[in-house]
């Protein structure tokens, strides 16, 4: 399930039901209310948060949908699976746009750039892929790390994006060269991340 918190109060709102599975990934809008759900039942669920209604569901991943990213002004969402593909849907249609094939693992984090229509993707296969969503083409393999690619965070103006990985370290990527450098090492795996660009 997921739930809606009133933080102010500290109490559940509602609780959304329809999924079969643990939920792992969500994109929300909170401006029409709308949010869109990635879980280990192989789905996407889309939900109506002012009612905690699910209007609607995606299918055809062959595994666990383990992130989400989404567009809400233009009704598209990008998601990646364990079964090693991204997919682009239409969340007004809840159809599949198109398949993204590349990785050679679970894909475990995805970032969009969708005013240019570009990707960044982390697996299991320890590589970060840079991606034209709008042709499902891949533009560039990075690899780097030693372990699993986690998270991701990318600054589209300037061409860069940092990763945290399984194998305890950050890295800093040119996305035009897809070179890397160290941030640096940390006490273990790297689960989660957040950049401020302007410092």
């Amino acid at each position: 399930t997921l739930r809606l918190w009133d933080l102010t109060a500290g109490r559940c709102v509602c609780e959304l039901k329809g999924h079969d599975s643990w939920v792992q990934g969500l994109a929300v809008d909170w401006d029409s209310k709308r949010a869109v759900s990635a879980s280990d039942d192989f789905s996407l669920c889309l939900w109506d948060l002012s009612s905690g209604r699910q209007i609607g569901k995606m299918t055809g991943h062959t595994a666990s949908v383990h992130c989400v990213a989404a567009d809400w002004s233009t009704a598209r969402a990008l998601s990646g699976s364990y079964d090693r593909t991204l997919r682009l849907w239409d969340l007004e249609r809840r159809e599949l746009v198109r398949e993204l094939r590349g990785h050679t693992a679970r894909v475990q984090c995805v970032v969009v750039d969708w005013a240019s229509m570009r990707g960044l993707s982390g697996s299991g296969d320890k590589s970060l892929h840079l991606w034209d969503v709008s042709t499902g083409k891949l533009v560039r393999k990075m690899k780097g790390h030693k372990a699993t690619v986690t998270c991701v965070a990318a600054d589209w103006s300037a061409e860069r994006a940092v990763t945290g990985s399984l194998d305890a370290t950050l890295r800093v990527w040119d996305l035009k060269s897809g070179c890397s450098t160290l941030v640096g090492s940390c006490g273990g795996a790297v689960q989660c991340l957040a950049a401020d660009w302007a410092c």
